[in-house]
């Protein structure tokens, strides 16, 4: 019986195996699959239909995101896609305030960059500090929120009673600085170094900016750096006052002291500098504003939905509703309304390429 010949060894190449990468895939929300099928005339339970409806925020849907009444309910089904878009690949710690990215990776970046007038934005994340309980707003936030709010009065002025404006949350603070500055001085205004500040009130700081000479209220957003708190305060021109509006009212007289005596000592100052009281025959000038604290406003039972009631009590209160209708029972439809819409009117400015010439300011 043969033997069978011993195999030789063969030597082996060494041959670097690498594996085939996917496509990463394009991750679409359920609010865009919607619209587009929508807008391509598919069929099917998971279509949004037309709403008989009449919509009240037409007019002004491709200028400002929010609709003219503060109240309406956005579209159901849409807004059921968004809520459940937004609970999508979240990180297990996302509620955790020190953890900045909420989302996994592929889920963290927008397939689409979200223009918001004054600032722009590709993270999920972004949206979900709007759209979930209890989160603490940025600065961000607030100055996108307050710009749509000027813009929303600057395209449907006569829907408004009101001639107000608002700044953003960095005015306070330049308020507060120019105040030590002008005490330290001895008392002289340096117009040189109050440049910023000026242009807040007579205009070229923000875009859809009233000058203040053309307004009878001005919304201030202030932030508490020490508690890390939202507060509003109103500047009315035609009574002399500033009402401070506090969702947290406990020791509300020495927590805000620091940014509201600039606001109701030194403004008026600064105004009777600019002749701004001489033009609305303001006779008192320089005297002190006086200062108010709203009894009735509904308060927040956490420590994180202040910067929600900031925005609806301006809001609210633009529109002369009641302000007891903002309370900590409808936080979770005003968050996912605010989100809801400012990401469907980026959406909208994105795909027809929608932009006016007042958000290039």
């Amino acid at each position: 019986m043969k033997q069978k010949a011993a195999k030789k060894d063969v030597p082996v190449k060494n041959v670097r195996c690498t594996a085939r990468r996917k496509k990463p895939t394009v991750r679409f929300s359920p609010s865009e699959k919607l619209i587009k099928a929508n807008e391509e005339g598919v069929t099917g339970s998971n279509v949004v239909k037309k709403s008989k409806k009449p919509r009240s925020e037409w007019p002004l849907q491709r200028k400002c995101p929010f609709s003219f009444d503060p109240e309406e309910e956005p579209d159901e089904q849409l807004l059921k896609a968004f809520d459940q878009w937004m609970n999508e690949g979240l990180q297990k710690d996302h509620e955790e305030r020190n953890v900045v990215v909420k989302y996994v990776p592929h889920h963290e970046q927008l397939t689409k960059t979200l223009d918001f007038g004054i600032t722009i934005t590709h993270k999920k994340s972004w949206l979900y500090i709007l759209h979930q309980p209890k989160q603490w707003l940025t600065d961000d936030h607030i100055c996108t929120c307050f710009y749509y709010l000027r813009k929303k009065r600057k395209y449907n002025m006569d829907w408004f009673k009101q001639f107000f404006t608002t700044t953003d949350t960095y005015f306070a603070n330049y308020l507060k600085s120019g105040w030590k500055e002008f005490n330290n001085s001895g008392g002289k205004l340096d117009w040189e170094k109050l440049s910023t500040i000026r242009s807040y009130i007579v205009g070229g700081r923000m875009a859809c900016h009233f000058p203040w000479t053309e307004v009878d209220r001005v919304y201030i957003p202030v932030h508490d750096e020490v508690l890390e708190h939202w507060i509003l305060f109103i500047v009315d021109l035609s009574t002399r006052a500033v009402t401070v509006y506090d969702s947290l009212k406990s020791d509300k007289d020495t927590r805000v002291k620091d940014k509201l005596e600039p606001v109701a000592t030194f403004l008026p100052i600064l105004l009777d500098s600019l002749s701004i009281f001489t033009e609305r025959k303001d006779e008192n000038g320089l005297a002190p504003f006086k200062v108010e604290h709203c009894s009735e406003n509904p308060q927040q039972d956490n420590g994180g939905d202040c910067g929600v009631f900031v925005i609806k009590y301006a809001e609210y209160l633009m529109h002369d509703y009641s302000i007891l209708d903002v309370c900590q029972e409808k936080m979770d439809f005003f968050r996912g309304k605010l989100a809801f819409e400012l990401y469907s009117h980026a959406m909208d400015k994105e795909e027809k390429e929608l932009a006016s010439d007042l958000e290039r300011e």
